[in-house]
């Protein structure tokens, strides 16, 4: 039964992807296809060819939160301005290496566990969630505090498929205090 479930699933996906008039967009730690991390709002519209729909804050707000027109599933936040983090929900985009949300955890695990910065754990506020994490970060201290620096591709799964994947800046993806927070 599982195999049957998963098959159509697949199905499903490859339809969709095919029937599409536009190709899917793909994310990666530089960014969500032309639109760069560190762009700010105006350039990620012009490279994305849509328009910017922000559901908190505003194009210049210290901390704002926007969907893709068209795109459901697909979040932006930008830091005074300029696009730090991608976020995925819904199939309608994937990663550059091929994971979308629905995947099977054992895919990820399978395709990640190698790379010398894997990480896998659970989710320390919710044990029903597995998180992966990839990519170049480190801990800086200054003085008295520290922060993230790098960036990262943060995937979430729950019994056994992906329901969330983020790219974009450590200082905010290696947090779980923001998990839940529009900023």
């Amino acid at each position: 039964m599982r195999i049957y479930k998963d098959f159509i699933y697949i199905f499903l996906v490859l339809f969709s992807m095919l029937t599409s008039a536009e190709p899917m967009l793909q994310a990666s730690t530089a960014g969500l296809s032309e639109a760069k991390f560190g762009m700010k709002v105006d350039a990620v519209e012009n490279a994305l060819g849509k328009k910017l729909l922000f559901n908190k804050g505003s194009r210049q707000a210290q901390c704002g939160v926007a969907g893709i027109d068209g795109l459901p599933g697909v979040a932006l936040r930008f830091e005074k301005g300029r696009f730090t983090v991608v976020e995925i929900t819904k199939p309608t985009a994937s990663t550059k290496i091929g994971f979308m949300v629905g995947n099977s955890e054992n895919v990820v695990v399978s395709r990640l566990q190698n790379d010398p910065t894997y990480q896998r754990g659970k989710n320390r506020y919710n044990e029903t969630l597995q998180e992966i994490t990839v990519g170049k970060s480190t801990f800086v201290v200054t003085g008295s505090s520290g922060h993230w620096q790098g960036r990262v591709m943060k995937i979430t799964s729950k019994s056994g498929r992906v329901t969330r994947i983020d790219l974009g800046e450590a200082s905010y993806l290696m947090l779980d205090e923001h998990e839940g927070d529009e900023c």
